[in-house]
Parts: C-alpha cells; sequence; structure tokens
C-alpha cells in the first residue's frame, strides 16, 4: 500500500481525511509536530493554536532554509512505520519530496469561507492576515496532483478514490 500525502490551506479537511485514512490502516503523521515542539519550547507563553501558528509558520520556514530539510529529515524516519499518510503539506517542496519517495501526493481545499468556519470551529478563533498571507497558505495551489474540493466531494468518496489509488479495495 503507497504512502500517502495530503497537502493544502488550513481547514480544507486534511487531518479528517487522515483521520478516515487512519481506520484503514494507516499511520497518521504531522510534519509540524517537530515544528511545534520547538515553538512550544522556544515560546512557553504562546498557547493557543491560533497564536501558536504564525511562531510555527515562522520557525517551520526558518527550518526549511536549512539543507538538508529537517522537517523532511524527520518525516523520512517516519515512512518506516508504512503505510503512513501525512497530513500536513504545504510547500511545493514538501510535495516534490513526497513524489520523489513514491507517495500519492492529493491537494485538498475549500472555499475560503468555509475553511474560516472549520478553523474557527476547531481552534476557537481566527488567524491573523500575516497567517493567512503566508507562503504555506498558498504554495500548495501550485502542485499538481490529485485534488478535491472537500465541500463538493464527500469524505467518502475521497477515502475511496485515494484507496483506489494506492491499490487497496475499500
Amino acid at each position: 500500500m503507497l504512502n500517502v500525502f495530503l497537502i493544502g490551506p488550513m481547514g480544507a479537511g486534511k487531518s479528517t481525511v487522515a483521520k478516515h485514512l487512519e481506520t484503514h490502516g494507516y499511520q497518521r503523521y504531522a510534519m509540524a509536530a517537530p515544528i511545534r515542539e520547538i515553538v512550544c519550547v522556544a515560546f512557553p507563553w504562546v498557547t493557543g493554536k491560533v497564536e501558536q501558528r504564525v511562531y510555527m509558520q515562522r520557525a517551520g520556514a526558518f527550518l526549511r532554509e536549512f539543507r538538508p530539510n529537517p522537517v523532511l529529515y524527520h518525516a523520512d524516519m517516519a515512512l518506516a512505520q508504512a503505510p503512513v499518510v501525512i497530513e500536513d503539506g504545504r510547500t511545493q517542496e514538501e510535495a516534490l519530496w513526497a513524489h520523489e519517495r513514491g507517495m500519492l501526493v492529493v491537494v485538498l481545499d475549500a472555499p475560503l469561507k468555509v475553511r474560516m468556519e472549520r478553523v474557527m470551529g476547531r481552534d476557537g478563533g481566527l488567524p491573523d492576515i500575516r497567517t493567512l498571507t503566508d507562503d504555506t497558505e498558498q504554495d500548495f495551489a501550485k502542485v499538481r496532483a490529485l485534488r478535491f474540493d472537500t465541500v463538493q466531494v464527500s469524505l467518502e468518496q475521497i477515502t475511496k478514490e485515494i484507496l483506489e489509488k494506492v491499490g487497496e479495495q475499500s
């Protein structure tokens, strides 16, 4: 079974799809986990998800400048737990990395209004303009891969199509 890489903006439904794939035997992995750990240690006073997001975006951008990229290096180790679904791809570089490793890259999106409603429900607040205009909220649009609008296509249909692409019968 192929590993799956989900990419898209916040609130697109990446974690929801990953949780659904988990019920089909996938191990979930969040590329943001090591970034969140760094932010929690470096900025312990920043505790809410809404407040953390801008710090995480800045820390992630800083880490992505290193070669080798420590975010991707850490994710490489997670692939040993195959099958894995990476639930939070953010950049073209990450999508290319996933493709080079034979992963199925899937772009998820939804209209901005819907995404902000989801973020508000999940995080208890809306992100500020710095968060919305960050490169990690825009870069997914340039990725050429299987695409789903999570408002137009049901969770079940998205999962079914992903599983068909990776060769598993649903």
